[in-house]
């Protein structure tokens, strides 16, 4: 979260989460979730699906948290098999709005959760912080 993720950098690449009902960069929303080409994440920025990272912030925390061990490149990280979804909810510069965020946050819980309910939940809780808040 944060910035976005580098998503051609080799120590992410092999960690970076997948979003299997969505083909990347087909304009359409495959997997009906209202986001659409949403297959490493999202940008709550831009409203989209890029999620490259432009300030380093998010690259960094990403290296720390999954860099891939063993693989001759750099370091390891301190949970190296850690799947990085990529949310970005900061711009180029680092700022961000507090919507953005929750946003994020709610996107990643409902798209990681298996239970039903708490998706419901969750969904319910987002959708009522966004009506009553503005950016």
């Amino acid at each position: 979260m944060y910035s976005g993720c580098p998503l051609e950098h080799p120590d992410l690449m092999p960690n970076l989460w997948v979003n299997e009902g969505e083909i990347p960069d087909n304009g359409i929303d495959d997997d009906g979730n209202g986001f659409v080409d949403d297959y490493h994440g999202y940008n709550f920025v831009g409203g989209n699906a890029n999620v490259q990272d432009d300030n380093g912030h998010g690259s960094h925390v990403a290296g720390i948290l999954s860099s891939v061990a063993n693989n001759n490149f750099a370091i390891a990280g301190l949970a190296p098999s850690t799947k990085v979804m990529c949310l970005k909810f900061m711009d180029e510069t680092g700022l961000g709005y507090q919507s953005d965020a929750i946003s994020a946050i709610g996107y990643a819980i409902i798209r990681l959760s298996d239970n039903a309910q708490n998706t419901e939940l969750w969904r319910r809780v987002i959708e009522s912080y966004m009506q009553n808040t503005s950016g």
